[in-house]
């Protein structure tokens, strides 16, 4: 392949990741949230339901609930509970 169109496809890869977190998990896995979905999900450790942190984030309710599933299925977790007790482990999560 031509060095030129590796450079651009690597420039190209690299913006993928621009406005998300990366958060490292457990046992080496990284996982990259959209800077959204980790608004939301750290949102949850102050115990907020879903309309205040809509309220907060002044987004609906249902925007809400879609980025906790997206940011559920990319830690692997399937609710409040275990978003919460996995993110409490974290260190905050370094911008791409």
């Amino acid at each position: 392949m031509p060095r030129h169109v590796v450079g651009k496809l690597l420039d190209e890869l690299r913006g993928l990741d621009r406005g998300r977190r990366v958060v490292e998990l457990p046992y080496g896995r990284r996982v990259a949230l959209t800077v959204r979905e980790w608004e939301v999900t750290d949102l949850l450790r102050s115990e907020l339901t879903t309309r205040e942190i809509a309220t907060r984030l002044e987004i609906s309710p249902v925007t809400v609930r879609r980025h906790l599933t997206a940011a559920y299925a990319k830690l692997g977790v399937t609710s409040r509970a275990e978003a919460v007790a996995l993110v409490d482990g974290l260190p905050a999560p370094a911008s791409a």
